[in-house]
Order: structure tokens, then sequence, then C-alpha cells
């Protein structure tokens, strides 16, 4: 699982860092997108066949709490229709204690996202493309996908083992309040 870890995050990482830097537009970005976007197809093939194997998800008393995260981040990045076949299993694994609170919750408000409802735990950062009004010119602006519950936001994220929002909003170059 080490080993499909790294490779989950081979392009992801440096892409991200282009995003945080206003770069997600650049030509690098679309590229290193491309690539992990082709990676992601084979992980998740890999994963599958694997989850095939054992009869279930590999949790962590199977593959140790890293092992399960991997597993979990590769189902994440596929496509919603994947994550909503393995939904079940992952709330199952949670409530059994094989992956974490704070784990389920992103991979819950993905799945959310993707199916353009409102998250509930404010983990999920997203792209907008928008025009500059004066040049005509666009851009992939980051955006925050809007929650469930604005007023006890920081208690449930608290209560699943996630920091305050307004922090990892900043990691972003975002806040909720500009």
């Amino acid at each position: 699982m080490d080993s499909l870890a790294i490779l989950d995050q081979k392009y992801r990482r440096p892409l991200i860092k282009l995003w945080q830097a206003g770069q997600g537009d650049s030509k690098e970005a679309k590229e290193l997108g491309e690539k992990q976007m082709e990676l992601d197809q084979s992980l998740l093939r890999h994963l599958q066949k694997m989850m095939d194997r054992l009869g279930g998800f590999p949790g962590s008393s199977i593959v140790g709490n890293d092992g399960a995260k991997t597993a979990l981040f590769i189902l994440q990045h596929g496509p919603d229709s994947i994550q909503a076949i393995y939904l079940p299993m992952i709330r199952d694994a949670a409530g059994k204690g094989e992956i974490s609170k704070s784990d389920f919750a992103l991979y819950l408000d993905r799945y959310l996202m993707h199916r353009k409802q409102p998250q509930v735990y404010g983990s999920q950062i997203t792209s907008k493309r928008i025009t500059h009004p004066q040049t005509g010119d666009t851009i992939d602006s980051l955006m925050f996908w809007p929650i469930q519950d604005t007023t006890n936001i920081d208690s449930i994220r608290l209560w699943n083992g996630l920091g305050p929002l307004e922090e990892y909003l900043n990691t972003w170059g975002l806040s909720r309040w500009r």
C-alpha cells in the first residue's frame, strides 16, 4: 500500500501547489492533472482487484491505518459512480473503526460535491472558471464547496477529527469571511 500511496499523490501534490499559487489554469497544471487522472484510473483498477480478493475494504486491521487511508483516497479520487458503489462499504468501515472519522468525512464530502449537494464536513475545495469583467480573460479560481450547516461546522469538524474551518480554508488562500 505504501507504493500506491506514493503514486496516488505523484502529480497531485505539485498540482495542489500550483493551485495554491494561483496557477491552476496553467499549461503545467493541466498536464499534471491529465497525468494524475490516468494514474488514478490504474490505481483504482488495482485496488478493486485487491478488494475482490479480500472480499471487502482493506481496513486498518488488514493494511494498517496508512494503508486504509490510501485505499480510501484511491476510491475518493475515482469517478462518482465508483464512489457511490463503495459508500456503504466505507460508511461501514468507519463505523467499525477500520478508517478514521476524518477520512470518512473527506470521502462523504467528495461524494456529495460530485452530486452537486452541500457537503457536511467542509473538506472540499473546487475550481470555477470565471471571466474577468474588463479583459474578458478566463481563469480558474478556487472556491469552497457549500456546506449544509454553517452554524455548527466547527463543532462538526472537531467531533470528526478535523481542525477549524477557517484554518483549513486559509491553507488554500480562502476565507469564509471575505
